[in-house]
């Protein structure tokens, strides 16, 4: 018995001595913090709406300056809360990872009387999330100067979220000159008060340092610019119905609303930008991507990697000079999409190498039929003139 209990203490200590902070769960316990208000804002039928934060940290942590991050729940901008059962099982496995992890709401709702405008109105509704977004950020950094009760380090913000609360992160940190946005949308900006807003907590900066991009997008690529380009990581099925992995409308209860660039384009202007950008594709999977188990450790695991990567100074920044394509749906039955940063040409071969069809890619995405090629596996060789990629796609 005492040589059982041993070894049990042996790899006990073994196990926690290989654990690492930031990468592993290395808390059992975490503490939670509930309804801590964080602004206030008017919402689009001219309420008041108070604004709220859920944050979890690890118990009896011996670090008081911990990377926080900030996550948003998906819903369309009209439906959903903080208390997500994902976003909250992000915010618990990263907190017993040594996060400081918050959950915010934001403002929900459209007029959708105004079904003539309708487009406008879910842009006003997605600038609203980010103001508020950017609220949240200016909140924990006011924090810290007031006895930093929650722990955190300022220096190491993630921001993300899923589905509308990922396109809320994702123009609070890429959209930070306005000016280069559509003139109806620099409009609607200038209609609801600008893109930092008046959700509370002026005179603290909103910037965020990493993100984390699950189902989300933006109103175009061109917004990310390079001197607010910051890392991220993507999760994206290449068969999202409601947020397209490439360009495409988004749709709201089976209606196109607006078209937005997908995780795909972001991932290729952010490395084209020179920072880093990883995308984790996952063939074949519509919205519902992070409700099933498997999907969402993996979603986990790479998140993690990626963060400690970043913490650690091995994330690294290089500028992409290869030729940068994504291509979906992969297994492809009529059109396969082929989204490039520049002009191509693109050969499909068969598997014995003979040459079934050539076709010249623009820059963006680019529809190819192939209805009318033999089915299974076939390739597909794209050169820019001086860089050449091959990529393997099923036709079935």
């Amino acid at each position: 018995m005492k040589k059982m209990l041993y070894l049990l203490s042996i790899c006990f200590i073994s196990f926690y001595a290989g654990a690492q902070r930031y990468l592993n769960e290395v808390f059992a316990q975490i503490d939670s913090i509930k309804d801590v208000q964080y602004g206030s804002a008017i919402a689009w039928n001219n309420d008041t709406v108070a604004l709220f934060v859920d944050l979890y940290k690890p118990s009896n942590d011996t670090l008081s300056n911990r990377p926080l991050i900030i996550l948003a729940h998906g819903g369309s901008f009209i439906a959903g809360s903080r208390q997500d059962e994902f976003i909250n099982d992000l915010c618990r496995r990263f907190a017993r990872r040594g996060y400081v992890t918050a959950s915010i709401s934001y403002r929900l709702g459209v007029n959708q009387q105004n079904f003539l405008n309708i487009s406008e109105e879910f842009i006003m509704a997605a600038i609203r999330a980010t103001q508020d977004f950017n609220a949240a950020v200016r909140f924990f950094k006011k924090s810290a100067t007031q006895g930093n009760p929650y722990g955190i380090d300022t220096s190491k913000i993630v921001s993300g979220g899923y589905s509308a609360g990922s396109i809320a992160a994702l123009h609070s940190v890429y959209l930070r000159d306005t000016s280069v946005a559509s003139q109806q949308v620099r409009s609607l900006i200038k209609l609801l008060g600008g893109v930092e807003g008046n959700s509370g907590n002026p005179g603290f900066s909103s910037e965020s340092h990493i993100l984390v991009n699950v189902a989300g997008a933006v109103l175009d690529t061109q917004i990310i610019l390079q001197q607010y380009v910051r890392p991220i990581i993507s999760f994206h099925g290449t068969s999202d119905n409601t947020v397209k992995y490439g360009r495409g409308f988004v749709q709201v209860n089976g209606f196109n609303i607006l078209q937005l660039d997908g995780s795909s384009l972001i991932d290729m202007r952010v490395n084209h930008l020179g920072s880093k950008s990883s995308l984790i594709s996952f063939p074949g999977v519509d919205h519902d991507l992070p409700y099933n188990a498997a999907r969402r450790n993996t979603i986990v695991t790479e998140m993690a990697l990626f963060l400690y990567a970043w913490l650690n100074g091995t994330l690294g920044q290089q500028i992409y000079s290869d030729l940068r394509v994504a291509f979906y749906p992969n297994p492809a039955c009529e059109v396969l999409k082929i989204v490039l940063e520049k002009s191509a040409k693109l050969r499909i071969l068969a598997s014995t190498g003979q040459m079934l069809g050539e076709f010249e890619l623009t820059q963006g995405e680019n529809g190819i039929p192939v209805q009318h090629l033999p089915r299974g596996l076939v390739i597909l060789n794209i050169t820019d003139g001086q860089n050449t990629i091959t990529k393997k796609v099923l036709l079935q």
